[in-house]
């Protein structure tokens, strides 16, 4: 076993909701290049907890293969692929993870000062479908517009979050951003079992009750 291991770990483990809360308040005096970062990182988790809840048996074994660092959904490109290819996220939402994972992409990897308000990156933020929805919503006088800025990134992947748990728990699954007992994690160790009587759902999406008679 790699030495390694404790460390992803750590960096797969997500958040209670009071810590989740906790985070979005850091985050929001903290840089533009920690935001992008960290943001996307929970928006990336929390889509992983989507596609083990919809497996038919993730075994240990199994999501370390698959979330692992060769794995294939070792990434958050990948994952957002599989995702809305099974009907487990609509197309807009997988753009919306892909803005998300291509800002995070530039934080992350650029050697040279970025900000939210470099030119190829306000125009990137200037293309969230939710962001340009909300405008001027509920307002008076003259149109109000949100925030393109870290604060807009944030809502983005907060609004995120809170519409993939939604969706789930509409779809008959349990909640995604409940404690960390809820959902296994992927990489390494042994996830926690299912609570007794619990089915997990299938690929697809988890079925309703079926009727007495088949139809």
């Amino acid at each position: 076993m790699s030495k390694r291991n404790p460390l992803r770990e750590l960096s797969k483990r997500f958040p209670s909701p009071p810590e989740l809360r906790q985070a979005f308040d850091a985050l929001r005096h903290d840089t533009d290049r920690s935001v992008a970062i960290v943001a996307a990182s929970i928006a990336d988790n929390i889509l992983e907890r989507l596609l083990i809840r919809h497996m038919k048996a993730p075994s240990p074994d199994l999501l370390g293969l698959l979330f692992g660092m060769r794995g294939p959904l070792g990434d958050f490109h990948s994952k957002i692929l599989v995702a809305e290819a099974f009907g487990v996220i609509s197309s807009t939402m997988a753009k919306e993870l892909n803005r998300v994972r291509a800002i995070r992409n530039v934080f992350a990897h650029a050697v040279t000062p970025v900000s939210f308000d470099t030119v190829e990156i306000a125009e990137e933020m200037r293309g969230f479908a939710m962001l340009n929805a909300m405008d001027g919503v509920d307002h008076k006088g003259p149109k109000f517009q949100n925030p393109r800025d870290k604060g807009g990134y944030l809502l983005v992947v907060q609004i995120i979050c809170i519409m993939i748990d939604r969706e789930h728990r509409e779809r008959g699954g349990g909640p995604l951003l409940a404690g960390h007992e809820e959902v296994p994690t992927a990489p390494v160790g042994k996830p926690s079992s299912p609570p007794p009587g619990r089915k997990r759902p299938g690929l697809a999406r988890p079925r309703a009750k079926r009727h007495a008679k088949s139809q």
